[in-house]
C-alpha cells in the first residue's frame, strides 16, 4: 500500500467499491469503427475458447452472417451464451487486434490481525457462502495466489479477498499479486467461485446459525474474517475461524466474547460452551 493510498485510509478519504452494474458486452469505439470498416460481405465472428479459470475471446474475419441483436446492426456475430458470459466487458480493438478490456476497482483495507489484508473489489468473486482455502486444490483465481511463499491462506466472499500473509513479508508485492489476480480473473470472464454447500443441520443448528449470521458474522466479515459452524453437540458449539481471523491477536476475544456470550445468551441449557476447531 502506497504512502498516499495509506494517507486517504487513515484519514477516511477512500471509500470502498461499490458493486459495479454488469451491462450486457459493451463496444469501444476502436472496436465499433473496425466493425464499421468491414466490406458488406464479411462480418467479424465471436467465440470464446475455454482456459483456464475462464475463457479466452477470439474474433475472426469471415463470411457476412446474421449479426447479434446487441450491437445495433454492426456486424458482429455471436452466440447469445457467449455474449452473456462476457456481461461487464468490453470489445476493443487496438492496432489490428481485438481484445476485452474492463475497468476493475480494487482497494486494500487493514484488518485486525497484522498479517491478514482485505481487498474489496466492485466485481462479485464467489457466490454463496465464503471460500476459504490453506493449500488445498483450489480455483485458479485463490490457487496462482496461493502458489506464492508469501500468502498462506485466501478466503473469497461476495466481492471481497481475504489474504493471510506469511509474518513479515512485505505487502506491496502482495496487493500487486492479489490485483492481477483479480484482473485476470474479470478479464477471462471467470465465473464466480461456488463453494461446496453446507449439508443438512438439524433444527438447534439452524437456529445457532442463524444467530451467528445476524448478530456476529457481520463485524467478522466487516475486519476480513469468517466463520464456519461445524456441529452443535452435547452442548458444545464448534467453530471454525477463516480469514484475516486466523492468526489474529483479538480472536480469542471474538470468539469468547462475540460467539461464545452470543450463542449461550440465545440457547441457555442447549449451547454451553463454544469451541474453535
Amino acid at each position: 500500500m502506497g504512502v498516499w493510498t495509506a494517507l486517504k485510509a487513515a484519514l477516511g478519504l477512500e471509500r470502498d467499491p461499490e458493486l459495479a452494474p454488469l451491462g450486457p458486452l459493451a463496444l469501444t469505439p476502436g472496436a465499433a469503427e473496425a466493425l464499421a470498416s468491414l466490406p458488406p460481405d464479411r462480418s467479424a465472428h465471436l467465440a470464446l475458447l475455454p482456459v483456464r479459470g475462464g475463457w479466452l475471446v477470439q474474433v475472426t474475419d469471415g463470411d457476412f452472417a446474421t449479426p447479434h441483436p446487441a450491437f445495433e446492426g454492426l456486424p458482429l456475430v455471436a452466440r447469445d451464451e457467449d455474449v452473456h458470459r462476457l456481461h461487464g466487458l468490453q470489445l476493443d480493438h487496438v492496432d489490428g487486434r481485438w481484445r476485452v478490456v474492463a475497468r476493475v476497482r480494487l482497494r486494500a483495507r487493514e484488518t485486525p490481525n497484522p498479517d491478514g489484508r482485505l481487498y474489496v473489489t466492485d466485481r462479485v468473486l464467489c457466490a454463496g457462502r465464503a471460500f476459504f482455502a490453506a493449500g488445498a486444490a483450489s480455483p485458479p483465481l485463490v490457487e496462482d495466489l496461493l502458489a506464492r511463499a508469501d500468502v498462506l491462506s485466501v478466503l473469497v466472499r461476495d466481492h471481497t479477498l481475504t489474504v493471510q500473509r506469511s509474518p513479515g513479508a512485505p505487502w506491496d508485492p502482495l496487493d500487486a499479486a492479489v490485483t492481477a489476480a483479480v484482473r485476470q480473473h474479470v478479464l477471462a470472464a471467470g465465473s464466480p467461485l461456488t463453494p461446496r454447500e453446507v449439508g443438512d443441520r438439524d433444527a438447534l443448528e439452524r437456529a445457532v446459525w442463524e444467530v451467528l449470521e445476524h448478530e456476529v458474522l457481520p463485524g467478522i466479515h466487516r475486519d476480513g474474517g469468517d466463520l464456519e459452524l461445524l456441529e452443535v453437540r452435547d452442548g458444545v458449539a464448534r467453530v471454525h475461524l477463516t480469514g484475516a481471523c486466523v492468526g489474529c491477536p483479538a480472536s480469542t476475544l471474538t470468539l469468547q466474547h462475540g460467539i461464545a456470550r452470543a450463542l449461550l445468551a440465545a440457547f441457555p441449557g442447549e449451547v454451553e460452551r463454544v469451541e474453535q476447531v
